[in-house]
């Protein structure tokens, strides 16, 4: 398993035990081919949920939290996603096991990743 997968693995985990421990039900798509990785049901409402790792970054020397907003598909090259292939981005900094719950019309306009640890994204953090 490359180190890639491994750390999307043990970050899909955390979101996992983390959801159930909070007493949603979840479900995995059968398909490999959909651009999210759960379906989260709350008893309001169904989400299509993406998950990412956040990982440790330096930004013009300083420390912050990173999560990448591009999906590799089978070929390797990177690829943006569209608006409406999930509803929310979760991102998990594993080491901390801190999440960040966004959703995707707060991302749309950041491409290719965003700064979790800033204070922007702040409001969601659970």
């Amino acid at each position: 398993m490359s180190k890639r997968v491994q750390n999307g693995s043990i970050a899909e985990a955390i979101f996992l035990k983390r959801s159930i421990q909070s007493g949603y039900k979840i479900s995995i798509p059968f398909s490999h081919d959909v651009p999210y990785d759960f379906i989260l049901d709350n008893d309001e409402e169904i989400s299509k949920i993406q998950v990412k790792k956040a990982y440790n970054a330096t930004e013009r020397g300083k420390k912050v939290i990173s999560c990448e907003l591009r999906r590799v598909g089978n070929t390797g090259i990177k690829a943006f996603y569209e608006n409406r292939d999930f509803d929310y981005l979760v991102a998990v900094h594993c080491e901390s096991e801190a999440m960040w719950f966004i959703p995707m019309h707060c991302i749309k306009e950041n491409r290719s990743g965003i700064r979790v640890s800033s204070k922007k994204w702040d409001k969601y953090k659970v």
